[in-house]
């Protein structure tokens, strides 16, 4: 990444030219009218609609030039943002559902030409084994796909806030989440959710670190605690009449991420400030809870109480107002924090 920082991100997605993707098929005439419309094929999805075209010749596909499998093409928008990339995450497993391809390795191209990112290892599990492939990587000829895939971007995802509809707003804990959560935790990821020894009650919390995360970053966190020892040490001290509190203090910047995810699965209560590292609540185990810590103009922000509902997660929002740094009121967290553990310890 080092070489190509503050670089555009419009330099990142690739040109497409008419005859760059090519179908041995004929055009549906639906399809013609829907891939005008940037309501469903949006931004650079657009242009690679537009690139198409139909009736190739497949005899020119020879053994070598095929890749075998299944295939899915996918633009990644803010590729380094956990949250966007859940909602990526979230199509490929709607999609494989859906096309009875959940158990297959899956091998993603993807479309754009972003630099590597600390997310890179979860496309590669997901994938179950075959990875993933750049297109600038592909060879100069043609590469021909036994079985493709163009995926919807993330932008156009159930799961994303600019795709929700009042009704999925409004929805609680379903069996889509829950399958999604146990397909990537259990089965993708190999991990597994781990209920707590009898006595403890685990409690995770989230501290934002300054870590660059792509070529535009400025590597500033923002939404930091400015009082994370006195937060630590207030959680630290709690206890009930026959539990106590097993803290984790997680920052996840740099973690690989099988270990992230495994530190958000055996968490009884995980609090964070509001950020894409709370997109984890989607895949924690049904009943146990999540405090978001919100200021400013981010507190009518509600990605993450959505989230907590439809994965059957309690959610408690704790508004500190100011700006960028936070100073946790420890007395006001301690409050929501003791009867959220009581109540997760007696429902086990």
């Amino acid at each position: 990444m080092k070489f190509v920082m503050g670089r555009a991100e419009s330099a990142e997605f690739p040109d497409y030219v008419k005859g760059a993707f090519r179908l041995p098929c004929s055009e549906h005439p639906e399809g013609i009218n829907r891939k005008r419309d940037t309501q469903i094929y949006p931004h650079h999805q657009k242009l690679v609609m537009n690139s198409l075209v139909y009736g190739g010749d497949i005899s020119e596909c020879s053994p070598a030039k095929i890749t075998d499998g299944v295939t899915m093409l996918i633009t990644r928008y803010e590729y380094a943002n956990l949250f966007h990339q859940m909602t990526d995450w979230y199509n490929v497993f709607v999609v494989a559902s859906r096309e009875k391809i959940l158990g297959e390795s899956i091998t993603f191209l993807f479309l754009d030409g972003h630099a590597k990112s600390g997310l890179d290892d979860a496309w590669k599990a997901f994938s179950a084994g075959s990875g993933f492939l750049r297109v600038k990587h592909l060879p100069t000829s043609l590469t021909c796909f036994q079985d493709a895939f163009l995926m919807p971007v993330g932008y156009r995802s159930p799961v994303d806030i600019h795709g929700m509809t009042p009704q999925s707003k409004g929805c609680r804990a379903n069996s889509h989440i829950s399958k999604f959560r146990d397909q990537t935790v259990h089965v993708w990821l190999q991990q597994q959710h781990l209920i707590p020894p009898a006595g403890k009650v685990k409690i995770g919390i989230i501290f934002r670190r300054d870590y660059v995360g792509h070529p535009r970053s400025k590597g500033i966190a923002s939404r930091k605690f400015t009082n994370e020892a006195e937060v630590q040490n207030a959680l630290r001290g709690l206890r009930g009449s026959n539990w106590e509190v097993e803290l984790k203090s997680m920052s996840f910047e740099t973690t690989p991420f099988k270990d992230q995810v495994k530190a958000i699965a055996s968490q009884d209560i995980l609090i964070g400030a509001h950020g894409a590292g709370l997109s984890f609540v989607l895949w924690m185990r049904p009943g146990s809870q999540l405090i978001e810590i919100t200021s400013g103009s981010y507190a009518g922000r509600y990605h993450f109480m959505y989230y907590a509902e439809w994965a059957g997660v309690g959610y408690t929002s704790m508004n500190m107002g100011g700006g960028e740094m936070i100073n946790v009121n420890t007395e006001k967290l301690v409050d929501l924090v003791r009867p959220l553990a009581e109540r997760v310890h007696s429902n086990r």
